[in-house]
């Protein structure tokens, strides 16, 4: 087989209804069948092939995490995407995104409840002084950071009961005879058979808790337009209190429209976001260890995942409301995408905002939704725009985005009549999926999210 992929070979393919090219071995392309790709894709985007919505991965980003985590050179260069985009080598690696999850906001929310859940009353963690005592949100972050190790550190436990569980009652001799070294090593995969191996569980919530941080350090800390002890009042009554001055849905608007949110390329909110993908991030690579660690396979140790499928609704149910003026039980934000309805400036400035992501710990993937409009994409300069925006977020090591480009009285009609709309088929998380097929609260998420122009 050829080992270059021309211009002329990607467009035969594309014209014969192609739309998966298996390849024996890994070909070189060359600048126009690269560039040819990238306008096909943007062909897929826009529905020139029905029921399609891709996603784009980078391998900038995946192999520097990779390098990072101590792959050789001549294995990271073949990573794959695994599961919904978590970097692995094939052959050579124990899939495991398989640890108890981490719900990012509801940790933030404890925090602001002295180190108990409001919700259930149970006390997790002693903190050093109370959330209403802090005089910056610099003082909150250290105490947050506190609760997120205990969390943290619960979840690396569970995650070690879980695999002890895995080696009782789960050992597959032929799954664990098809990867590297277990033969070798006479041990299965869920004893440490393979040659890398990384834990990890997904969170969920990351930027939802960015937001909150970056409302009280604008409007508490810096604006003054509210007290703390009012803004955990009016969480405490999911912003319905009519009986304070402010009231509670003023106070929910003030928080909404006059905080600085992520996925607007403001560093305001931007910074407190970054802060915390880096603390969570370095944590998991730095400070903890699967059950595997000294036992063959490199690294063992605990990796970032934000791809919770739709695990951002189920999550959102269990946290009251929060500082960013999300109310009771509303979805938090799903993978590292922006919270539904917050991105203001256009689909660039959300770029820009992600691009800033410590992406180096996002060995297990972080998802990138955007909504884009029709009319976005409704000219071969827009088209080109788009794929020079692609181009900006992976060169600043961007892992991952993936696109919908479905008006919102499409998604209505088809909530509306499910029969006439049996083939719509939209970008959930990692994963397409029929827009019938979902959930109504899923269905409600995925129009949520904003429709954006360039």
């Amino acid at each position: 087989m050829q080992n270059f992929f021309t211009r002329e070979d990607v467009l035969a393919y594309h014209q014969q209804g192609v739309q998966t090219i298996r390849l024996d071995s890994m070909p070189i392309l060359t600048d126009l069948a690269r560039e040819t790709l990238q306008t096909l894709g943007m062909e897929i985007v826009t529905g020139a092939a029905p029921a399609a919505q891709p996603a784009f991965y980078n391998d900038k980003a995946f192999i520097r995490t990779l390098e990072n985590m101590g792959i050789a050179e001549e294995d990271r260069v073949n990573w794959v995407p695994d599961g919904c985009i978590e970097a692995s080598i094939p052959g050579k690696w124990d899939f495991a995104a398989k640890g108890p999850w981490l719900n990012v906001e509801k940790v933030l929310e404890i925090t602001l409840h002295d180190g108990t859940d409001p919700k259930t009353g149970y006390h997790f963690v002693d903190l050093e002084k109370r959330a209403e005592d802090c005089g910056s949100v610099r003082e909150l972050m250290e105490l947050y950071k506190q609760t997120l190790d205990y969390f943290m550190g619960l979840q690396v436990e569970t995650e070690h009961i879980n695999d002890e569980i895995h080696i009782q009652q789960d050992i597959n001799a032929f799954r664990s005879s098809l990867v590297y070294d277990c033969i070798e090593r006479a041990m299965d995969l869920v004893e440490g058979g393979s040659v890398y191996s990384a834990d990890g569980g997904p969170t969920a919530g990351t930027i939802s808790a960015g937001d909150s941080l970056a409302a009280l350090d604008e409007i508490v800390f810096n604006q003054k337009l509210l007290t703390m002890e009012q803004v955990l009042h009016a969480m405490s009554t999911n912003y319905e209190d009519m009986e304070t001055v402010p009231a509670g849905p003023e106070i929910r608007a003030i928080l909404l429209n006059k905080a600085p949110k992520f996925g607007n390329d403001d560093e305001r909110a931007d910074k407190w976001v970054v802060e915390l993908e880096d603390y969570i991030g370095s944590s998991y690579r730095y400070k903890y260890r699967s059950s595997k660690y000294g036992k063959g396979p490199v690294p063992c140790c605990y990796s970032y995942s934000q791809s919770p499928v739709t695990g951002n609704i189920a999550f959102g149910k269990s946290i009251g409301a929060t500082p960013d003026g999300r109310k009771d039980g509303q979805p938090v934000n799903n993978g590292i995408s922006p919270a539904n309805g917050s991105e203001k400036k256009g689909a660039t400035a959300a770029c820009n905002s992600v691009m800033k992501l410590p992406s180096i710990w996002f060995q297990k993937g972080a998802i990138f939704n955007m909504r884009l409009s029709k009319g976005a994409l409704d000219t071969d300069e827009n088209k080109e725009k788009v794929i020079a925006m692609i181009k900006v977020l992976f060169e600043n090591y961007g892992q991952q985005i993936q696109f919908n480009v479905v008006d919102n009285k499409v998604f209505k009609k088809a909530m509306e009549h499910p029969d006439e709309y049996k083939d719509l088929m939209v970008r959930v998380s990692g994963y397409s999926a029929l827009f019938t097929s979902l959930s109504p609260e899923c269905q409600m998420d995925v129009i949520s999210r904003a429709e954006l122009e360039l």
